[in-house]
């Protein structure tokens, strides 16, 4: 269930003992006065200041909000619409856009988001995420693409998940762990895999072909090592220990979503809502 509200609000839920709180921004709040479509967040991060950084698909830009109080503090309009976007540090962010094969660069100031540059990447990709100046992108089947931060190709490798055709599944988020060894990858109908980020060597695998838990949208980490994924087929969020054992289910819908150790919060986005967890 998607929630919507007029303004700002609390919801705490007295299962968790009045430790989860939800705040909501109904879509009104999200879209500015030349928004032609609803918001549609397909990806988010969260900047070292707290503030977040949401990808509207649907308006084609990116949407800058306050840590605190989730009012927008800034914009930024693209000629194509983003899908996923990543930290670089702390005032640039990246973005892919699928439709084109790019990743494009946006800077973050206090007043404003300009884009400052843009890669064409040479094959189809949809997801991506950043670390030690390389990029690691996704999309179709179990290859994964690692690139530096200029565009140059580094390597390619494959997860080896086993499908009698790759093209039917799709890589619909990716992360690295907090150490970066450890790269994790949500597929729907495949469920979320660990694997070595150097070559693709399978560690553990949560859910797959025959778990009510397969159907992964969005998969996040946390400083101690704890991984949260957003579970489509059972509308849930499920907290897995660094060994891929689930640990505790998060009262929230499925959506898209992001951990943010410092400031002890979970933010996750469904459809035009966010969603932010104490944890």
């Amino acid at each position: 269930m998607t929630l919507y509200c007029d303004d700002i609000e609390l919801h705490y839920d007295p299962f968790l003992n009045d430790r989860t709180y939800t705040e909501c921004v109904k879509t009104s709040d999200i879209r500015q006065s030349g928004d032609r479509f609803p918001c549609h967040i397909t990806g988010l991060c969260i900047l070292p200041d707290g503030s977040i950084v949401i990808a509207d698909h649907g308006n084609a830009k990116l949407t800058q909000l306050k840590s605190e109080t989730l009012a927008v503090s800034n914009t930024c309009s693209l000629n194509n619409k983003p899908w996923s976007v990543c930290c670089i540090n702390h005032r640039e962010v990246a973005v892919s856009v699928p439709e084109r094969f790019l990743i494009q660069w946006i800077q973050v100031r206090q007043t404003s988001m300009a884009l400052v540059k843009t890669l064409k990447i040479s094959h189809p990709f949809k997801v991506l995420t950043f670390r030690d100046d390389k990029f690691y992108l996704a999309g179709h089947g179990s290859v994964v693409y690692v690139y530096t931060s200029t565009g140059v190709p580094l390597s390619h490798f494959s997860c080896n998940l086993q499908q009698d055709d790759e093209t039917t599944y799709s890589c619909t988020d990716i992360t690295l762990g907090n150490t970066g060894d450890i790269l994790f990858l949500a597929y729907i109908d495949k469920g979320l895999i660990a694997v070595d980020h150097n070559d693709g060597t399978l560690l553990w695998q949560y859910g797959g072909n025959s778990s009510q838990n397969r159907n992964i949208r969005s998969v996040s980490t946390a400083e101690e090592g704890c991984v949260y994924v957003s579970i489509c087929s059972s509308n849930s969020v499920h907290k897995l220990d660094g060994n891929g054992k689930e640990m505790d289910t998060i009262s929230t819908d499925a959506g898209v979503l992001c951990v943010d150790s410092a400031h002890s919060r979970l933010v996750v986005a469904i459809e035009s809502s966010l969603n932010v967890i104490r944890l």
